[in-house]
C-alpha cells in the first residue's frame, strides 16, 4: 500500500502541505484554517433580531447568522495573509500605484506588465500581485480555487480568483489583484488575502429531467422543516459530519 494511502487512513483523507524556505519558518504567519478567520461581522451579529409588523406587532426571525451555509462558505479552506506591512499610494483611478513594504523583502509586491493584463476585467488599472513565500501541495487530482476571502474582504484590493492545480505546481503562490481605490493608505501585516480551497478534480454527468413525486414530496418536507425548525439544515450537515468522522 502506498505511503499516501497510508496516512490517509489515521488522518480521514487527503492533507494539505504549506511549505517555506527553512528561513522563514517562524518569521512568517503560514495560512490559517478559515474557519479560525471568520469575519468580525458575522461573530458580532445576533442569530435573531425582532421585525415589526405593525405598531403593536413584532416577531424574532433568524439573521445572516442563522445561515450555515453562509458560514461553511466562509469556514471553508484556508486563509493567506499579508506578511509585511506595507504603505501604498493610488492614483488616477487606480491605474498607477507606489508602495514601500516594511520589511527587508524586494519582492513581496510586484506588478504586471500592462500587454499581460490589456482586455481582462480591470486590466486597464495596475494589476499587482502579492507573493506569499508559501507553497501548497495537495494530494493527487486534487486542484485548489483561490478567491477572495468569502464575505471578508478589505477595503484595499482584490484577487482575481483562479484555479491551480496544486497536487503539480511546486512554485510559490501569487495572487494579482487591483486596488479598488485611489488614495494612501496602510496595509498591515496579517490582512486576509485570498481564500485557498482545496477541491477534487472530476468532470460529473450533468442530467436534466423534472422531479418526480416522490422528489417534490421530499422538497416540501425539507422546505417545512426550515421554516419551522431554526437551524435544521445546520443540524443535517452535523449529522452527517459525524457518521463520516465516525465511520472506520
Amino acid at each position: 500500500m502506498a505511503l499516501s494511502k497510508i496516512r490517509s487512513l489515521f488522518t480521514g483523507g487527503p492533507q494539505v502541505r504549506f511549505l517555506c524556505l527553512p528561513e522563514w519558518v517562524g518569521v512568517i504567519e503560514p495560512p490559517q484554517p478559515a474557519r479560525k478567520n471568520i469575519p468580525d461581522w458575522f461573530k458580532s451579529m445576533p442569530k435573531k433580531r425582532r421585525t415589526q409588523i405593525d405598531e403593536q406587532t413584532s416577531y424574532p426571525v433568524p439573521t445572516a447568522k442563522a445561515c450555515h451555509g453562509l458560514f461553511e462558505g466562509m469556514a471553508a479552506g484556508w486563509i493567506f495573509k499579508t506578511i509585511a506591512d506595507v504603505d501604498v499610494t493610488v492614483w488616477d483611478n487606480q491605474r498607477k500605484a507606489k508602495w514601500a513594504t516594511r520589511y527587508d523583502v524586494d519582492d513581496i509586491l510586484t506588478v504586471h506588465s500592462k500587454p499581460q493584463t490589456e482586455g481582462m476585467p480591470n486590466g486597464d488599472k495596475v494589476v499587482a500581485k502579492w507573493t506569499s513565500y508559501w507553497q501548497m501541495r495537495t494530494a493527487k487530482g486534487w486542484s485548489t480555487l483561490f478567491v477572495p476571502p468569502l464575505n471578508g474582504g478589505n477595503e484595499f484590493f482584490e484577487v482575481f480568483p483562479a484555479a491551480i492545480r496544486t497536487d503539480i505546481y511546486k512554485g510559490d503562490v501569487l495572487f494579482p489583484f487591483t486596488f479598488k481605490q485611489d488614495g494612501e493608505f496602510y496595509i498591515p501585516a496579517g490582512t486576509p488575502i485570498a481564500q485557498a480551497i482545496p477541491f477534487k478534480r472530476f468532470e460529473p454527468k450533468a442530467i436534466y429531467s423534472a422531479m418526480t413525486k416522490s422528489e417534490i414530496g421530499e422538497k416540501k418536507r425539507e422546505v417545512t422543516k426550515i421554516y419551522l425548525k431554526s437551524g435544521h439544515y445546520k443540524k443535517l450537515c452535523t449529522e452527517v459530519d459525524k457518521k463520516r468522522k465516525n465511520k472506520p
